[in-house]
């Protein structure tokens, strides 16, 4: 707020969205897979479980609309995805005019429409109804509102990313071409005007001298100033590092993904780097447990640390 008047403040964000197009072929791409490998979404053709739920996790919420008959032109309204189905379409059956029928058969004898891949599962929509993956398509324009997943994260820090010019330089194209407020009915109904032309406000600031950081014994430089606000930690031990007596490592992959061998290189490459920042490490051989994803998780860490508990009283 000013004096006699109001000031808008302008900023630009970024999000994730769903991929406008076929359903199907947005699932492809979420496993890294092409869209002539649709098969692979068929649980009778070995497609796991666990990517199942993981793929429902990223599907459940979003709307998706449907376009059964070919003559029908009418739009279709959203539906909402509720869950994956466990079973391809030619093993979910129902009940229709007092005969027990599939899902593939209903399409193929009463739609018209045989189903392209009948073995690949199906989403489950917000009235229970059931639909194949092939005859959903994902209307432009949703805003993802999950946590961004691990291999898109780095891609997603890259997009936002953007120096102070070029975000300064898009904040100004917003203001003219999406924000457009001279031409708001909302604005002009409430007797409101937005100077644009004038540009942003000035207004006095400085930039604070970066603190200095001070490292441990041992470091190669035991200080430095950060530059342009960023640093590393090569060859620079902690100032005051604590050691770690005693722990446990907890895998919720499966041991033919993530084996025994794969465990213990992971191990010492912890290890390996705890001591390159000067963190001592009494146990260097700590237990090492697999337990399933889809368990009680709190129980399974809590027994572990149990385990990792008695190990290092036993030790002394």
């Amino acid at each position: 707020m000013g004096i006699g008047k109001v000031f808008v403040n302008v900023d630009i964000s970024s999000a994730m969205m769903y991929k406008e197009g076929p359903l199907v072929n947005l699932c492809l791409e979420f496993f890294g897979r092409s869209p002539n490998q649709a098969n692979v979404l068929a649980p009778s053709g070995g497609f796991p479980d666990r990517e199942r739920l993981r793929l429902q996790r990223f599907l459940v919420g979003l709307k998706i609309v449907t376009q059964h008959d070919p003559g029908n032109k009418r739009p279709n309204r959203p539906r909402v995805i509720k869950k994956l189905t466990t079973s391809g379409a030619d093993g979910i059956t129902f009940n229709y005019n007092g005969q027990t029928i599939t899902v593939a058969h209903y399409f193929r004898t009463q739609k018209n429409r045989p189903l392209v891949y009948p073995a690949n599962i199906c989403v489950e929509v917000g009235n229970g109804n059931i639909l194949p993956l092939e005859y959903c398509y994902v209307p432009a324009g949703q805003i993802m509102k999950k946590q961004v997943p691990p291999e898109k994260t780095k891609d997603m820090v890259e997009f936002a990313t953007m120096k102070p010019a070029d975000r300064f330089r898009s904040i100004g194209e917003g203001l003219s071409t999406v924000l457009q407020y001279g031409q708001s009915e909302y604005v002009r109904n409430f007797g409101m005007s937005v100077d644009t032309a004038a540009g942003p406000l000035p207004i006095s600031a400085r930039v604070l001298a970066p603190p200095t950081l001070k490292y441990g014994s041992g470091s190669r430089q035991p200080t430095i100033t950060p530059r342009d606000g960023a640093w590393n930690m090569i060859d620079k031990k902690f100032y005051k590092p604590e050691g770690i007596r005693t722990w446990v490592v907890v895998s919720f992959e499966t041991q033919r993904r993530f084996n025994p061998d794969a465990a213990r290189d992971m191990v010492e490459g912890l290890v390996k780097a705890f001591g390159s920042v000067g963190m001592p490490v009494r146990d260097k051989k700590p237990i090492i447990k697999w337990e399933n994803a889809q368990g009680n998780i709190g129980n399974q860490l809590t027994n572990a640390g149990s385990e990792a508990a008695k190990k290092a009283a036993s030790e002394g």
